[in-house]
């Protein structure tokens, strides 16, 4: 079986903008977790390469994009594994996006939180308040 290493290279990048619908998260800490270490070993199928691991994000969001509500910058927010989905098909329009035809997944088909900022769909970010530990 052939292997591809999910995650490309080391290069730095530069931030990206956040566009309709986005937010970008200035990440505090980001868990490991056992899908990603199947990404990285490339045990999945249909790997995005290269991609940047990690879905279990935690951070500030320090910009936004046009056509977001309910968030602000500044605000502390986790970000799930399911990063998007397509809002047409029918599990969507009954209120079943875990099982939509068409979804995106944190750190494996969009850019996970192992960096300094991630950009996440604000649809699949949610406020975590301000209880708890922050090492700022």
């Amino acid at each position: 079986m052939e292997r591809t290493h999910a995650c490309g290279n080391d290069e730095t990048q530069p931030d990206r903008l956040p566009g309709p619908g986005e937010v970008r998260i200035e990440v505090a800490a980001c868990g490991v977790c056992r899908t990603d270490l199947h990404v990285v070993d490339g045990e999945l199928p249909h790997p995005q390469v290269p991609i940047t691991p990690g879905h279990e994000i935690v951070g500030r969001i320090d910009a936004i994009g046009s056509g977001v509500n309910g968030l602000a910058v500044g605000q502390r927010v986790g970000v799930t594994w399911l990063g998007h989905t397509c809002g047409v098909c029918h599990y969507c329009v009954e209120g079943r996006q875990n099982l939509c035809d068409h979804p995106l997944f944190t750190g494996y088909t969009r850019d996970g939180g192992f960096a300094t900022s991630a950009i996440a769909d604000a649809d699949y970010v949610f406020p975590l308040g301000e209880v708890g530990l922050c090492l700022d």
